[in-house]
């Protein structure tokens, strides 16, 4: 996977990219520093987020090549500050 903790680019607090980030193809994709979202945001070792409804919701996807064997998918997921946890969502599709 590529750039999987949105860290490329860095931002200073939040900026939309039109047409993806590193290693994520979609539009209007939002990257920001995690805390600016949800001040419980955790910080282990990474602190930039993609905001999946930012100006709109978003689409994101990567292609990533895997050899045969067992993989373990994992995600972080937080409200941002504010907002109904109702309105948040988020669908995963694997080979579809």
């Amino acid at each position: 996977m590529i750039n999987g903790c949105f860290e490329n680019p860095q931002v200073e607090k939040w900026q939309i990219f039109e047409n993806g980030v590193e290693g994520w193809s979609g539009e209007g994709i939002e990257i920001g520093k995690g805390k600016f979202y949800n001040n419980r945001w955790p910080k282990p070792n990474k602190d930039q987020v993609a905001e999946m409804d930012g100006k709109q919701n978003v689409e994101m996807s990567q292609t990533v090549a895997l050899k045969q064997g067992q993989y373990s998918l994992s995600l972080k997921c937080a409200a941002r500050k504010g907002q109904d946890l109702g309105t948040s969502q988020l669908e995963i599709l694997w080979n579809g």
